[in-house]
């Protein structure tokens, strides 16, 4: 049954519309309140988390250039001990072929006087058979010294070297000048090592 146009609402019927209205105003005001809060908490979290993420990538990148510079310095002190390790293996091995190199020496420098006195027996000899005795002995010295790097030097008719070359004497004859035309002894070299030089007579043009 519908309400006449004259009818007017009671007091107490406006006071309960209105708390109803204030009511659901309050419910729509707590409930905006809460999703601000709730937001707020969301944000701040979102926020805390963030800075977390922060500070974890700045310790990151801290420990990454720590770890980086351990590795340098590890690569220095590996590439300065390889240096010294490879500098002594040098000094080593260089100390090593000197001492071979003296040990050698010595040893063969002991057979020259031997190889002189053949030479001399040689060129002194009236004997045939006595003189063949000699240079048998003689080529077998040669062919073992010849084995192990050791070679003589005998420039007779060669020019001459002061290199291997020791000019004791000159002669006057200018169609050899500058020739060894006499070899008063023989030099020996061990390689390219030279042991000794050859002891020689070179020609001169004039006296």
């Amino acid at each position: 049954m519908s309400k006449s146009k004259n009818y007017k609402a009671k007091p107490e019927d406006v006071k309960q519309e209105v708390d109803a209205k204030e009511s659901q105003e309050e419910v729509k005001a707590e409930d905006v309140t809460q999703t601000t809060i709730d937001e707020s908490e969301n944000d701040s979290k979102e926020t805390k988390d963030a800075s977390k993420e922060t500070v974890q990538d700045i310790k990151t990148d801290v420990e990454i250039e720590k770890l980086k510079k351990e590795n340098a310095d590890l690569q220095d002190k590996y590439l300065r001990l390889f240096a010294e390790f490879d500098n002594y293996r040098k000094r080593s091995t260089n100390e090593l072929n000197s001492a071979k190199a003296k040990g050698i020496d010595s040893a063969l420098r002991a057979f020259f006087p031997c190889m002189d006195s053949i030479d001399r027996a040689i060129a002194m000899c009236k004997d045939e058979g006595q003189l063949a005795g000699y240079k048998l002995v003689l080529k077998q010295f040669e062919n073992a010294l010849y084995t192990i790097g050791v070679t003589a030097i005998d420039p007779l008719g060669e020019e001459f070297d002061a290199e291997y070359h020791n000019a004791v004497l000159k002669e006057t004859d200018p169609d050899n000048a500058g020739k060894v035309i006499q070899v008063l002894q023989k030099g020996y070299k061990y390689k390219d090592t030279l042991l000794r030089p050859a002891m020689v007579k070179i020609a001169d043009k004039e006296e």
